[in-house]
């Protein structure tokens, strides 16, 4: 018999040009239109303002959203994952590379060149060059996140249910 899992995905959002920025305004107006309405000191016709600039604030996410950039990463398997790892093995006498247990250099990027599925590219050198060109903010949070698909043991959502009673297991309760 053979079983087939699925690779678990994450993505990573990267908002173009200063998006963040207009939508840290959008936000900030957002926030101080609703503290003026809850203080009682807007005036009449500001009543409803809150709304409207909440509103404002989620059109500005949905269009800074249409323009983003989504990077899905898949998880690669234990076997190729390990080998990634002893391809990048930490150097000698680098106790960086030694904590880490790959050479901290070479494999952050070998790991998101093996791990982006999406956006899909040509070729190896027009992948190279779009993770050249990410912010190193960036491209850490996209290797820690394809680090932590291969590392991180799966999550089982069932211990985690709303429900009201004490979690069972099998015949008795915990």
């Amino acid at each position: 018999m053979t079983t087939s899992i699925t690779p678990r995905t994450t993505t990573h959002t990267i908002y173009h040009g200063d998006d963040m920025e207009r939508l840290g305004e959008l936000y900030a107006a957002a926030e101080n239109a609703e503290r003026l309405e809850k203080s009682g000191a807007a005036r009449f016709g500001d009543v409803g303002d809150a709304q409207a600039a909440k509103d404002a604030y989620d059109a500005g996410v949905d269009e800074a959203a249409a323009r983003a950039t989504v990077i899905r990463l898949n998880q690669l398997g234990r076997k190729v994952f390990r080998a990634l790892m002893t391809e990048h093995s930490p150097r000698e006498g680098n106790e960086e590379d030694k904590t880490a247990g790959y050479n901290n250099d070479t494999f952050p990027e070998a790991l998101l060149a093996a791990s982006v599925v999406e956006p899909e590219f040509r070729s190896n050198a027009e992948r190279d060059a779009f993770l050249d060109n990410l912010a190193e903010g960036d491209f850490d949070s996209l290797f820690v996140k394809a680090y932590m698909l291969n590392r991180q043991v799966s999550a089982d959502p069932k211990l985690a249910r709303f429900s009201s009673g004490a979690p069972t297991f099998g015949e008795t309760s915990a």
